[in-house]
């Protein structure tokens, strides 16, 4: 078969698998979105990702297993069609169709994964598949790197990334205070990283001055200006943890009046799928913005770096992702090797740099 044939069948049979995908999903797809992902440069391939893959908890301990939704089987014609010279395009278009799977899905029951030993909640995907791309505007990422303020050390090797890193203290920590004002001096954004109650409480402890489910909007509000106040120049806020807390709309509601007040927006790091932070920022007028990728849940430096380029296709797909991890070792080196294997045609922004139209 001739070069030409090789690519007019694989045109074919991109052009098939996408045809299949939007009957599924039941929605259309993004003509520029799936174009950038095919037009990406082969020479830096993301690992690939398991299309049928089981929840398995980061500490090693079995999770509640849930089944994600089943792509149409066009991985093997892809490649079958498109012959060893476009084995590489054939896989850039597998990932992108993997990662639409991978996306957000409505979830009808369960509950979360309880928490690591750690304390940082493996929470399950989100709630609502974000929008595809419409435009051929420029892809944004934002990244936010939140548990900190115990490590100076940390903070400063995320202010000497070549790219611009969210960081997001907690109100308790040691180096809060002076990591928040460095950070800030290097044009980063700031936000509080408020503790919130897990479901799992009080097995699991969210940390000192924890918003819990049942508290009275005095006290919510009293904690809450009290952690603003010890992170300078906080722009923003994201839970820490904060399972049980996130559904609660009463309690959210006060959270969202302080934010209000104080000008603050709302980053839900989606901690549970039936979180109403997002749906009641945005009825309340307060800006919001929700996590599309948790980097660290498996801390591992390959694994990080697999999120990284899986929240870079997103972006591609979508128009813009947000990423969240954590200041582990692991996490820190593959954000510093990430410099320089990171596709350039996605732009790492601030978060207020993203759009407030995603569901």
């Amino acid at each position: 078969m001739t070069p030409s044939a090789h690519r007019l069948f694989l045109v074919f049979a991109a052009g098939l698998a996408l045809a299949c995908l939007a009957f599924w999903m039941g929605r259309d797809l993004s003509v520029p979105a799936l174009r950038d992902i095919v037009e990406q440069d082969s020479s830096r391939v993301a690992p690939p990702l398991q299309v049928h893959e089981k929840a398995v908890h980061p500490g090693g301990h079995p999770a509640e297993i849930k089944e994600k939704p089943v792509l149409p089987r066009v991985e093997e014609r892809l490649l079958q069609l498109a012959g060893e010279s476009g084995r590489e395009l054939a896989n850039t278009v597998v990932r992108s169709l993997t990662d639409l799977q991978s996306l957000p899905f409505p979830q009808t029951s369960g509950d979360v994964i309880p928490g690591t030993p750690g304390g940082m909640e493996d929470p399950p995907p989100g709630m609502i598949m974000p929008r595809l791309r419409t435009t051929d505007k420029e892809p944004k990422l934002a990244i936010v790197i939140d548990d900190l303020g115990f490590s100076k050390s940390a903070v400063r090797e995320l202010l000497d990334l070549d790219y611009p890193v969210a960081l997001a203290f907690l109100p308790h920590g040691a180096h809060t205070q002076s990591g928040a004002r460095e950070a800030h001096a290097k044009g980063r954004e700031i936000l509080v990283h408020q503790p919130m109650e897990p479901v799992d409480y009080p097995q699991v402890r969210p940390g000192p001055n924890a918003l819990l489910a049942g508290m009275s909007d005095s006290r919510i509000r009293h904690i809450l200006n009290a952690s603003i106040a010890a992170v300078p120049h906080a722009v923003g806020l994201n839970n820490h943890m904060g399972s049980r807390f996130a559904q609660q709309i009463n309690e959210v509601n006060a959270v969202i009046q302080v934010l209000k007040e104080r000008d603050l927006f709302m980053l839900d790091s989606l901690t549970h799928r039936d979180s109403v932070f997002v749906s009641q920022s945005r009825r309340m007028g307060v800006k919001y913005y929700s996590r599309d990728v948790f980097l660290d849940s498996s801390p591992s430096r390959e694994k990080i770096l697999e999120e990284l380029y899986r929240a870079e296709r997103i972006a591609l797909l979508t128009g813009q992702a947000v990423a969240i991890g954590h200041p582990f070792p692991e996490t820190l080196a593959a954000l510093k090797d990430w410099q320089h294997l990171r596709n350039r045609e996605v732009r790492i922004v601030k978060l207020r740099e993203l759009r407030q139209d995603r569901e």
